[in-house]
């Protein structure tokens, strides 16, 4: 992680932070809890190292390292004045870089999760697969990002990773949602039972 420069760092995480944040601005009803269930709710951690070489950035020595944790203490504020409930976020990277992740947990039940819209079959917009495809993938509800549309007739790669994935999975009266690029469908189901076996 060291390897990669300021610039890069800055946009991704900026670009991974947003999507995780803007993911519960849409995904979850507006909150109606008072501060002190928030102070009496049990505090909510994510672990350092999650599945496939997952690595938290806030760990990273130096300048970098306490960005990200500036920016993520500030998205964690926003999240609890908001939801009024006690949240915690993350970002992750691996491969150097290759692999970018935010977790986003926060002590609320999860509400309707459709980013982009209903799952439509594609067959009746005219086409095999569409740009974003609404999936189960274990317990989880995933939204995954195609890139570009596959017509109708033409063959779709099973076996071809999503550019992006967002997934939401409740546990009890928590929510877990993952915003990950360069991530298989698998490797998201691992992350997340990681993380449902840490709640």
């Amino acid at each position: 992680m060291s390897e990669r420069s300021a610039g890069p760092v800055g946009i991704l995480l900026g670009v991974v932070l947003l999507g995780a944040v803007a993911a519960f601005g849409i995904a979850l009803p507006k909150a109606t809890g008072d501060d002190e269930d928030r102070e009496a709710a049990a505090p909510v951690e994510l672990p350092d190292t999650l599945p496939h070489g997952l690595v938290a950035q806030d760990t990273v020595e130096g300048p970098q390292g306490e960005q990200y944790a500036t920016v993520q203490g500030s998205a964690v504020a926003g999240l609890e004045e908001i939801f009024g409930a006690p949240a915690a976020l993350r970002g992750y990277a691996a491969r150097g870089g290759a692999v970018q992740a935010t977790v986003t947990v926060l002590d609320r039940a999860p509400g309707l999760f459709d980013p982009h819209g209903p799952p439509i079959d594609p067959e009746v917009l005219g086409m095999e697969r569409s740009v974003y495809e609404l999936r189960r993938v274990g317990d989880a509800v995933c939204d995954l990002f195609w890139q570009q549309v596959v017509p109708q007739g033409a063959a779709v790669d099973e076996a071809a990773d999503p550019a992006a994935l967002q997934c939401q999975l409740g546990v009890g009266d928590r929510t877990i949602e993952l915003f990950a690029s360069g991530m298989s469908i698998e490797d998201a189901a691992d992350v997340l039972e990681s993380l449902a076996q840490d709640q």
